[in-house]
């Protein structure tokens, strides 16, 4: 599987100036939040950074490579909780999922989810978004789980890729309807309960 860094290292045409760089970045990412990606244009993003267009051409080949640059500090390492509840476990995960793309942007984690759908609606950005973001946290997810099997606590015939979309679903859906954080937390923590018991074994009740 690509890294966000070696998708985006393919496009440096020369060394970086890391000011430049990080201006380009920066403006791609502001222009992203006003307009959306549909709308952005390599003229604004270089009007806005203060460099020329060449400026960005030599470092990025496509705008979709300069997007998922832009995007990628979203694609961070992800590391498996180990809270001592699964439950928290889950929460950790599927929270991370919109903090990590509030805290790139800079924005609360309510206004993350018109960005994501509209990445979502791009092919190029969509697969990036998919390999880079998505895939690692669903193994997270079906780590827990899998634990939660070997331990006893959850049924051995449970389709763990659908738990894992009702999981994520549920969270983006509470996100999408403007919940605060806290809010947030807490009727994910309900859900997450609900249905590890409906999943869960005898034993673990």
């Amino acid at each position: 599987m690509k890294k966000i860094s070696d998708y985006t290292q393919q496009n440096v045409g020369r060394p970086r100036s890391q000011e430049a760089h990080q201006a380009i970045l920066s403006a791609t990412r502001s222009l992203m939040l006003e307009g959306g990606v549909a709308k952005l244009r390599i003229e604004k993003i270089a009007e806005k950074a203060g460099v020329g267009k060449t400026t960005i051409y030599r470092r990025w080949k496509t705008k979709e490579a300069l997007i998922s640059e832009a995007f990628g500090s979203v694609a961070d390492k992800v590391q498996i909780p180990n809270t001592g509840n699964k439950i928290e476990d889950l929460l950790k995960v599927a929270k991370g999922m919109l903090e990590s793309v509030s805290q790139s942007f800079g924005i609360s984690v309510q206004k993350v989810t018109p960005i994501i759908s509209e990445i979502l609606s791009h092919p190029e950005l969509m697969r990036m978004y998919r390999e880079q973001y998505i895939l690692p946290r669903r193994q997270i997810f079906t780590q827990i789980l899998e634990k939660g099997i070997e331990c006893g606590q959850i049924r051995s015939t449970v389709d763990i890729d659908l738990v894992i979309d009702q999981l994520i679903g549920t969270y983006f859906y509470f996100a999408l309807m403007g919940e605060n954080i806290t809010s947030l937390d807490e009727r994910f923590r309900k859900a997450a309960q609900q249905l590890i018991e409906g999943i869960g074994t005898k034993d673990s009740h």
